[in-house]
């Protein structure tokens, strides 16, 4: 059982058409009957994931004073032994790993935000991230409904020729930040779209992960600078 206070939790969830799948129903049935809960905060109606997600955390870091964050997607069926893994440890960020929407291989969606938990702290320290001459923020700041907003979950071409979506781009962040991030393999959750795709760590082969170093250490993300070069506001020079 977890030893965080589970009433300074909010578990947000982006559902793009307002539709939840019945095996995440049935996890958050359970949740709130056997683990108690705040009342969870619902993103529905916005096509950009992006978005969803930073409306997620503006709610949560501005209008309430809840102290972590846990993304869980409407596609994600989950149970009490997964949630009890998520909140184990002290670690400030916990991302739990589940199978990619793909019918003909096994791949591991390695650092997604669809079963994940986030510290308030970190995200502060997100926010207060600056490049190194100590003025451009590292993430990119913008105004909407009369208030100012930052975005935390960075999207699209880096360096490499490779598309970043805006939940690598978070992790990135993170880790750019100085926060570890712990990675949950043994839950056993379930990715539903035109089928269901279960998870269980023993029968993903490491070398199916696009994030799979040459050592066959796939448990850590790509070099920060390097991955968030073409994010920099300006270019990041740590040298």
């Amino acid at each position: 059982m977890s030893e965080i206070d589970p009433m300074s939790i909010a578990v947000c969830t982006p559902t793009y058409d307002g539709k939840l799948e019945v095996s995440y129903t049935a996890g958050l049935t359970l949740l709130a009957a056997h683990r108690r809960m705040a009342m969870p905060f619902f993103l529905a109606y916005c096509s950009n994931v992006a978005q969803a997600r930073n409306r997620c955390v503006h709610w949560f870091l501005h209008k309430t004073d809840y102290q972590h964050l846990v993304f869980i997607d409407a596609d994600i069926g989950f149970g009490l032994h997964d949630w009890d893994m998520l909140m184990e440890g002290d670690e400030e960020c916990v991302c739990a790993e589940y199978r990619k929407k793909d019918q003909t291989r096994k791949v591991r969606v390695l650092y997604g935000l669809g079963f994940a938990r986030i510290s308030r702290a970190v995200l502060e320290g997100l926010a207060a991230m600056r490049s190194v001459d100590e003025e451009h923020d590292m993430l990119l700041r913008f105004r909407m409904e009369g208030e100012e907003w930052i975005d935390y979950f960075p999207q699209g071409v880096v360096t490499g020729d490779t598309w970043r979506g805006e939940d690598h781009g978070f992790w990135l962040m993170v880790q750019l930040a100085g926060f570890a991030v712990r990675i949950e393999r043994r839950t056993h959750l379930m990715h539903t779209g035109v089928a269901h795709f279960p998870y269980e760590a023993n029968e993903f082969p490491d070398e199916l992960s696009p994030y799979a170093d040459p050592e066959g250490e796939n448990d850590r993300l790509p070099d920060p600078v390097e991955a968030l070069g073409a994010w920099a506001v300006p270019a990041i020079d740590l040298t």
